[in-house]
C-alpha cells in the first residue's frame, strides 16, 4: 500500500503545523481539523489525522474510524466483509457494510467511460463493474484487508474471494483494470499478461482512467 497507517499512528501530533492552522482562516474543531475557507476542503493539523486533507468533514470521520480500528489492533490492516454482503460500485470500488473500499493498486474505467473495440464504442466502465460482480458471484466473498484511506474517506485495500485469491489482481489480469503505478507496482505483471493476451480493454483502444478523469 502507499504506506501503512501503523507508522504514523505512533508519531507525535504535528505541532509545528498547528502554528499555521489559522493562516487560511478558522480555528480547529474537536478533531484538530477545520475547513479551508480559502481553497476549500477540510484538513487536519492536530490529532490522529494530522497532515491529511479531505474533501469534507464526513470523509475525515470515515478515516478516523479506520485509524481507531487499526490503533486497537496488532495487525497493520483491518478486515472487512466477513459475514457482510458486498455491493459493487464500479470496477475498483466496493461497498461493504456501509464502508466504501477502493481496491488498492488498480484503476478501472469509470462508469461513464467508453472505450473502442472493432471500431465501435462501448461502455467499458459498465463492463468492468459487471466483471467484478461476476468474479465475486462466482468465487464467493469478498473479504478486504484495508490499511489506508484517501481524501474521500474510502478505505484502500486488497480484496480476496472465499479461496483467498486476489480480486485486485484478477481484475487487472482480465484486462478490466490497469496497474495504478502512481501508488503501487503490485500488479504490473498481471497488466503485462493482459496486454499480451489482448484481454478486456486491451482488445481495443482506451484512455487510462486517470487521464479520462482529468479530461472532464
Amino acid at each position: 500500500m502507499r504506506g501503512t497507517l501503523r507508522a504514523w499512528l505512533i508519531l507525535p501530533a504535528l505541532a509545528a503545523s498547528a502554528s499555521v492552522a489559522w493562516a487560511h482562516g478558522g480555528g480547529l474543531d474537536a478533531h484538530g481539523c477545520h475547513h479551508n475557507r480559502i481553497e476549500g476542503g477540510y484538513h487536519c493539523h492536530q490529532g490522529p489525522l494530522a497532515g491529511h486533507e479531505f474533501v469534507n468533514a464526513t470523509a475525515a470521520r470515515l478515516a478516523e474510524w479506520l485509524v481507531a480500528r487499526l490503533a486497537a489492533s496488532p495487525a497493520d490492516t483491518a478486515r472487512l466483509g466477513e459475514g457482510t454482503r458486498a455491493q459493487v460500485v464500479d470496477g475498483d470500488t466496493l461497498d461493504i457494510g456501509g464502508h466504501r473500499v477502493r481496491l488498492h493498486g488498480i484503476d478501472a474505467p469509470e462508469i461513464a467511460q467508453t472505450c473502442t473495440a472493432d471500431r465501435r464504442r462501448y461502455h467499458c466502465g459498465v463492463r468492468a463493474r459487471q466483471v467484478l460482480i461476476r468474479l465475486i458471484h462466482e468465487r464467493g466473498g469478498p473479504v478486504c484487508d484495508v490499511g489506508d484511506f484517501d481524501s474521500y474517506g474510502r478505505y484502500l485495500g486488497v480484496c480476496r474471494d472465499a479461496q483467498g485469491r486476489d480480486l485486485n489482481a484478477a481484475m487487472v489480469e482480465a484486462g478490466w483494470a490497469l496497474a495504478y503505478r502512481q501508488y503501487s507496482e503490485a500488479y504490473v505483471a498481471q497488466e503485462a499478461r493482459a496486454r499480451k493476451a489482448k484481454a478486456g480493454m486491451w482488445a481495443g483502444q482506451f484512455t487510462p482512467p486517470w487521464e479520462w478523469r482529468h479530461r472532464g
